[in-house]
């Protein structure tokens, strides 16, 4: 991907163009149009350069899947290259998810487990520093459970990623967008699961606007706005210590993690805007086919504090 990511698709937006209903000129939001879009494609970066895959990757790029299974089955069956065998495993897992055999999906993505990979070999190019076999594996277990609607089961899957299977890079904001995503997928699994206040914990750590909706159909937005008062208060502290000055706090509002949510919340139509952001990263991401949040319930009651 263009910048320290995990995975490569295509060519992005410039660094002006925000993720969010107003155009906002500021590098965070660019850089989460670039990297997200690579963490959702995990197909093409792992399918790079490895020739006994080529046949399987053209009858997938041609959505011709069961051939491109074939491939790779037989690829598995006979390779004895551990980073080649490794991708097989990987692309026929997606192929299977093409497929909606995720059954399958899941038990070639746990393959990866029992083979010796290297998670930190070197990408297929500079954008790519590291494979991630581990970490791609148990990703795609949890968008195959979820796909399934095992809430359950997908939830401890998302926490397995982020806890011990994370992603390594050397690059930080890569891995801070990272957390965006697992807040992201833990938020919405808590909703499916009608763990509403867990929901709420979960988008907060990053911000995720959904957390607006929940708190407009509660009627509580003012308490969701004195915590992102409280959280900005002690994000212009730390700037002002480390920089050992006093910075404009309207100026600093601009670069606040919170500004995107309260660019949400600041829109006549909120929930309008909030979808649309939502709809942004699923297609960046490449599950806006695949998903959707469950209705809100009435008469629902929010944390105040957190």
């Amino acid at each position: 991907m263009p910048f320290c990511g995990l995975l490569e698709t295509k060519t992005h937006t410039s660094l002006g163009e925000r993720l969010e209903v107003k155009t906002m000129k500021t590098i965070l939001a660019a850089v989460v149009m670039v990297i997200m879009a690579h963490l959702g494609n995990n197909f093409v970066a792992f399918s790079q350069a490895v020739d006994p895959l080529t046949e399987g990757n053209k009858y997938f790029e041609a959505r011709n899947y069961e051939a491109a299974a074939d491939v790779y089955r037989r690829i598995v069956r006979t390779e004895t290259d551990v980073p080649t065998k490794a991708v097989a495993w990987f692309n026929l897992g997606i192929t299977y998810q093409k497929l909606a055999h995720y059954d399958d999906a899941i038990n070639a993505f746990k393959q990866i487990f029992t083979m010796n990979v290297n998670d930190r070999e070197p990408g297929g190019h500079i954008m790519e520093p590291y494979r991630n076999y581990r970490a791609r594996a148990q990703w795609e277990i949890s968008r195959s459970l979820l796909a399934k609607r095992d809430y359950k089961g997908a939830l401890e899957a998302f926490q397995t990623s982020r806890l011990k299977y994370p992603l390594e890079s050397w690059c930080n904001v890569e891995r801070q967008l990272a957390e965006l995503r697992y807040a992201f997928y833990e938020g919405l699994t808590y909703e499916h699961l009608g763990l509403y206040n867990e929901a709420v914990s979960a988008y907060l750590r990053a911000y995720v606007p959904r957390v607006a909706e929940l708190y407009e159909a509660a009627g509580q937005l003012d308490d969701l706005k004195r915590f992102l008062d409280k959280q900005d208060e002690e994000y212009f502290n730390s700037a002002d210590e480390r920089a050992r000055q006093k910075f404009s706090r309207e100026e600093m509002k601009k670069f606040s993690p919170t500004h995107t949510l309260r660019s949400i919340l600041a829109n006549e139509n909120l929930k309008v805007a909030s979808d649309q952001y939502t709809s942004r990263l699923l297609q960046e991401w490449y599950d806006h086919e695949a998903l959707r949040f469950p209705p809100i319930p009435a008469n629902l009651s929010l944390p105040k504090e957190f």
